[in-house]
């Protein structure tokens, strides 16, 4: 951080470059655990939804919730971890990860409101 509170180019880069390499981490154990559930789920829906179709029914809602629930939970990670390192705009609050995050080195403003965020 410099006097002005601003961060500086290197500091925003490295943030950025934080929290991707650390979702990168998080989320191909995740992808795996939740295909490999979709698939254990759809096997044993397929094999006893003969038995009654209540059970296709549960089974689809089971895969939707597998898909859903983790989506969600990411999210709200997600989200303090932006918090934690400082990857939103402090005027429009715009987070600062991904493209808008690199947009925002390059240009040293935010894409969103256009506000001078970094020095």
């Amino acid at each position: 951080m410099t006097l002005s509170g601003m961060m500086t180019r290197e500091e925003l880069a490295q943030r950025i470059n934080a929290f991707e390499k650390d979702n990168r981490k998080r989320e191909w154990p995740l992808l795996a655990l939740v295909i490999g559930g979709v698939i254990l789920v759809a096997c044993l829906t397929i094999r006893f939804t003969s038995v009654s179709p209540v059970i296709g029914t549960a089974g689809l809602l089971m895969m939707l919730a597998a898909v859903l629930v983790p989506g969600i939970l990411l999210g709200a990670v997600n989200r303090k971890r932006i918090r934690k390192l400082g990857l939103h705009c402090p005027e429009c609050d715009c987070i600062l990860a991904g493209p808008v995050g690199r947009m925002a080195v390059t240009t040293c403003h935010c894409s969103q409101c256009g506000k001078r965020i970094v020095e």
